[in-house]
């Protein structure tokens, strides 16, 4: 009977929040594999190269969902879907983004979901973010949006 390499395993861990959490990690040779620390670095190297790298499947999960994908729809157009008088008075535009509480008044989901949908969003590189004081803002990232869409016209 042979082992199969890509066996997956569980163990738990202590963790700071909770008395344990699960791990889970693919056995094998670590060719088989690939750790998303090493897809965050190559991701940096391609972007100092001044290439845009996208992972289509972290892309096509991201876009899986409704939701996420009616986020990326309001922030193509920000001033059809939201209102910008409140950012003029701050000296704002819809430029630097939407801030989170916008998104999260307009879809009617709770903060922590909004809040995770947008991060899984950035992590797919479809959004960049911007700090002002405590208030966060994201925009399209329209140079990603285009390396997937080319990846779908050509390589798919």
């Amino acid at each position: 009977m042979t082992r199969d390499p890509r066996r997956l395993t569980l163990r738990r861990e202590p963790h700071a929040r909770t008395s344990s959490r699960l791990l889970c990690r693919v056995a094998g040779p670590s060719h088989l594999t690939r750790s998303h620390k090493s897809r965050k670095v190559d991701a940096t190297q391609a972007r100092r190269a001044g290439r845009s790298i996208v992972d289509p499947l972290i892309v096509f999960k991201a876009l899986a969902n409704p939701a996420r994908l009616q986020f990326l729809q309001w922030l193509k157009d920000p001033a059809e879907h939201f209102d910008e008088g409140a950012y003029h008075q701050q000296g704002l535009g819809f430029h630097i983004g939407v801030c989170v509480g916008d998104i999260q008044a307009r879809s009617g989901l709770s903060q922590s979901v909004v809040s995770s949908y947008l991060q899984m969003l950035k992590d797919a590189e479809l959004l960049e973010s911007e700090r002002i004081g405590k208030w966060t803002y994201y925009r399209r990232n329209e140079r990603t949006i285009e390396a997937f869409a080319d990846y779908i016209r050509n390589d798919l």
